[in-house]
């Protein structure tokens, strides 16, 4: 579900440098190109330019975005469907995509980590207290079995077919995170999965 676009130009302008003390273009060039090439062989669709003579100016970003634009509003205008399995990664104590809502509270700036959630359970990476709420995956009023780490419980999915899923990190940090990953093994990965429905709900 994600449309990949990659520009590039050698960074020159009718055969000056755009930044002639910048010689990162050229190896930005290169590198797109090394991209373009890896994609191709592994047969991930995505859009490639080379436009030649370019850089990193206002001239090459407007007619970019004039070109891309377009595209990037048609893909979200056509409301793709959200994929089975996600993982996301936020500084943001509170964050959502694709119907997973997450809400965490803790003292410190650190990052948070929702990984392959889908229908079945998910993985919440950090510290404090969470509560993350599901897509409309389930059965309106149902009661499912919720186990975190092995310990279960049953929750009940709300008239919108969401499950609400408190989820302990324990305590939270006192010093905020620098590093990613270099201080994530501070960070508690709790793992919740999510059972068949009762008895007439499935």
């Amino acid at each position: 579900n994600t449309q990949l676009f990659i520009r590039t130009g050698d960074g020159t302008q009718d055969g000056v440098p755009v930044a002639p003390t910048d010689p990162i273009e050229s190896i930005v060039s290169e590198m797109s190109a090394n991209m373009d090439q890896a994609l191709t062989q592994l047969g991930i669709a995505h859009f490639y330019e080379d436009y030649g003579h370019g850089g990193h100016s206002w001239p090459f970003w407007q007619d970019d975005l004039h070109l891309t634009l377009p595209q990037q509003l048609a893909y979200i205008e056509g409301n793709p469907p959200a994929p089975e399995v996600i993982s996301y990664l936020s500084i943001d104590p509170v964050f959502s995509m694709f119907g997973w809502n997450v809400d965490i509270t803790r003292d410190v700036l650190e990052f948070a980590r929702l990984g392959t959630a889908s229908r079945s359970g998910f993985a919440l990476s950090g510290s404090g207290k969470a509560v993350v709420m599901t897509p409309d995956f389930y059965k309106a009023g149902c009661a499912y079995l919720v186990a975190t780490d092995d310990v279960a419980s049953t929750l009940n999915a709300d008239a919108a077919g969401r499950l609400v899923i408190p989820v302990d990190l324990g305590p939270s940090r006192t010093l905020q995170q620098y590093r990613v990953p270099g201080d994530a093994g501070y960070l508690r990965t709790a793992n919740v999965t999510v059972g068949a429905a009762g008895d007439g709900c499935n």
